[in-house]
């Protein structure tokens, strides 16, 4: 990444989470018994989410690989989604996606956490350039890399919310800016 490229500039305060992801890129590989899927299985664990925090969270998101995604639900249930080839044609309006939010928000494909693969997006490493905290899936890297004020992992367990307190504290409390 290009440091100079990614200026730390200071957050409104009315800023949203936001990510930029397809809902899914390839169908669902199975081997040896086990499914490696994409966003939109690890995505239904939260499709809640803005019912649960004050936080306002904004998708980039792209259609699946059947050309659909369930835009009209999450709207309903609160995301505020846009249009990717709207928001960031390319890397200017990209870059001012980013820096215009209060940070990162994203699960991962379910493949890499399924895997714990230890994957870590480099959209991630841009927010994080600008400045901004990254809330993230994790999908083994906090074994290698502190999960701690500029990137915090969430881990979704065998008991539905089990890590939620952490993840819902996180978002109500981030101001903007990496400390």
């Amino acid at each position: 990444i290009a440091i100079d490229q990614w200026p730390v500039t200071p957050v409104s305060a009315d800023a949203p989470w936001t990510t930029v992801m397809n809902w899914s890129s390839y169908q669902p590989k199975v081997w040896e018994g086990r499914t490696y899927g994409q966003k939109s299985l690890e995505f239904h664990q939260f499709r809640d989410l803005p019912s649960r925090t004050n936080a306002p969270l904004r998708l980039a998101m792209g259609l699946g690989v059947d050309g659909q995604r369930p835009a009209q639900e999450l709207r309903q249930l609160g995301w505020d989604l846009v249009e990717p080839q709207e928001v960031v044609p390319d890397h200017r309006s990209y870059r001012t996606f980013l820096t215009s939010s209060r940070g990162e928000w994203s699960v991962a494909k379910h493949g890499y956490v399924e895997a714990k693969t230890g994957w870590f997006s480099c959209r991630t490493a841009c927010y994080l350039a600008a400045g901004r905290p990254a809330v993230v899936q994790d999908t083994g890297w906090s074994r290698h890399l502190p999960s701690t004020r500029g990137v915090l992992s969430f881990r979704v367990g065998r008991t539905p919310g089990r890590g939620e307190p952490r993840l819902l504290r996180t978002l109500q409390s981030r101001s903007g800016n990496c400390p």
